[in-house]
């Protein structure tokens, strides 16, 4: 899953995992969320 996303999505989320900013952390996990429900309704 991780594989099929933008690379400057996992990029956000390395840095933000690395950095142990928990609230960035899952505003990206949300934004990745949000683009998956899109792609399954297209």
């Amino acid at each position: 899953m991780l594989a099929e996303l933008p690379p400057e999505l996992l990029q956000e989320l390395r840095q933000t995992t690395l950095v142990l900013d928990r609230e960035a952390t899952l505003e990206v996990i949300e934004r990745i969320e949000n683009m998956l429900l899109k792609q399954g309704q297209a």
